[in-house]
This record gives structure tokens, sequence and C-alpha cells, in this order.
């Protein structure tokens, strides 16, 4: 503000002095703000780290997969450890390199039906190590989404369950080995069964007959009296 003849007013102290209170206390405000963030960015890093070593270290093998064009974006150490193949070799493929022939169409129709729902719960899949092996695998897939709803891509989780599988074979197999021995028992029992009911017709035969013979025989001789 001006003076009539055009000098500048002077502030008077109590206005110098709230102005030095508004600048500090912006100032305090400015540094517990930047205190703030770089706690919740150091929280933010600890908690990706501890993410991606749970991730990296889980028993499980994980993947995250486009829905777009169905390439990997990224897999874990898992993964890697149980197929054989490098990270190289996985980043960027189609996730249908990672499953064996025998259940591709399986395979696509599950792919189908992420891109569609977002969501795979307990899909038994078989996936293909490097060396062409089989690995018998439980699928299960979440979607991530933007605020739109649109999956940007997947978190998908395969479960090897090739030592279930093959212990439920084998459970299968002494079971139909229990059955036909079962019936083969039963078999021979109904042989037996039958041979004893032969047996005893030749001989209630055979006593027929005998009695038959002795009445004829006690006959003559009562005739000769």
């Amino acid at each position: 503000p001006l003076h009539l003849d055009g000098k500048p007013k002077k502030k008077k102290p109590d206005e110098l002095d709230q102005l030095a209170t508004s600048f500090n206390r912006m100032q305090e405000n400015l540094a517990r703000d930047i205190i703030r963030r770089e706690t919740a960015e150091k929280e933010l890093r600890e908690s990706e780290n501890k993410f991606r070593v749970l991730y990296d270290n889980s028993p499980d093998m994980y993947v995250s997969v486009s829905p777009d064009d169905a390439s990997i974006m990224l897999c874990n150490k898992t993964l890697l450890k149980e197929t054989g193949y490098s990270k190289e070799e996985i980043i960027g493929s189609p996730i249908f390199k990672m499953y064996h022939d025998d259940c591709m169409d399986d395979v696509k129709k599950a792919f189908q039906q992420f891109v569609e729902t977002g969501a795979i719960q307990g899909k038994e899949l078989i996936l293909k190590r490097k060396d062409g092996t089989k690995i018998n695998a439980n699928l299960n897939v979440n979607a991530v989404k933007n605020e739109e709803g649109k999956i940007l891509y997947s978190i998908s989780s395969w479960r090897d369950i090739t030592e279930s599988k093959l212990a439920q074979e084998k459970i299968v197999k002494y079971q139909e080995h229990l059955e036909t021995l079962v019936k083969e028992q039963t078999k021979e029992l109904e042989e037996k069964v039958m041979e004893l009911e032969r047996m005893n017709d030749l001989f209630v035969g055979r006593e027929f007959r005998i009695k038959e013979l002795r009445d004829r025989v006690e006959g003559l001789e009562g005739r000769k009296d």
C-alpha cells in the first residue's frame, strides 16, 4: 500500500510477524510432507522387496500373462527351477509354450476364460519342461485391472500335483487289482460250488439207484419165498 504522496507504507510489526509465522508454518508443513512421502516410499520399497522374496521363493510357480497377446510378462524363480528355462527364454514368449500338447485344447479354453472373466480356479493341466517331460499342475488365476475394470495382466499360479496324481493312479491300479482278484476268487468259488453240486447230484443219484436196486432184489427174494 502507498501513501498519498506515493511513498510505500511501512508494514506494522504485527503484520511482519504474521507473515513470518505463516512462512514458518508452510516450511514445517512442507518438511512434514517430505518426511511422510519419504517414509511412504521407504515402506513401499520394503513391501515390494518382501513381496519379491515371497514371490520368487514360493513353492508354487508364478507367472503373469497379458490378456492381449498371451505373452508372459513376469515369472518367479520357482518356475525357472521347475521347468529348466531361463528367464530370457520365458519372458515375452506366449504362455502356450509352457504347456504340453496333450492338453493344448484345454489350455486355449482356459486362456479364453481368463480374458472373459479374469479368473480360473483349480484347473488341472499339464506343463512341459524344457526337456519335454511333463508336470501335472493345478492352475489358479486372478486378474489385475485398472480403474475402468480392464484386465491388465494375470497373477497365475501353478501347483505341482505330479506326485499326488501318481499316488492317485497307484491307488486306482491297486483297486483295479483287488477287484480282479475278487472276481477271480469269486469265479473260482463258483466253480467249486458247481463241482460240489455236481458231485452231490452224482452221490444222490447213486444212492437212489442203489436203493432202487435193493428194492428190486428184495422184491425178487420175496417172490421166491
